[in-house]
């Protein structure tokens, strides 16, 4: 198909690939974004049931570590949601970078999925977070 503009003839075979450029760049950010949410939920119920084990061991400091881990990574997630976006506090922060561990984001996902993408979503969810802080 020729549009012909003035004394030029535009072809709209040079739009298609552009428009398949446009189109997969929009998919791959919506299955990035919907993947990253249900990760971040295994996440969350690993970070849960390992508190409730370790709790039940009678292993309490560790316990509460996670349940601040746990707290803090729901914080995010709902920030995030808010409007307008509201940055965590310092502690929540900072529970959530310790969460990026991937020596203990092996250990507790070890039973639960995989914790290279566990890494790859904490990671971008603590991006979000520092750059809505440093907005402020």
């Amino acid at each position: 198909m020729e549009v012909v503009l003035g004394d030029e003839c535009v072809t709209m075979e040079g739009y298609l690939p552009l428009a398949i450029l446009v189109v997969g760049t929009i998919v791959f950010f919506v299955h990035r974004s919907s993947k990253d949410k249900r990760v971040l939920q295994v996440v969350a119920g690993a970070l849960f049931a390992q508190a409730d084990l370790l709790a039940a061991r009678g292993e309490q400091r560790k316990s509460e570590e996670l349940r601040e881990q746990w707290h803090a990574l729901n914080r995010a997630q709902a920030s995030l949601r808010a409007k307008p976006r509201v940055a965590i506090e310092d502690a929540e922060q900072l529970a959530l970078l310790r969460l990026t561990s991937p020596f203990d984001l092996e250990k507790l996902m070890i039973w639960y999925g995989s914790h290279l993408e566990a890494y790859d979503s904490l990671m971008r969810l603590a991006g979000k977070m520092e750059k809505i802080r440093n907005a402020r």
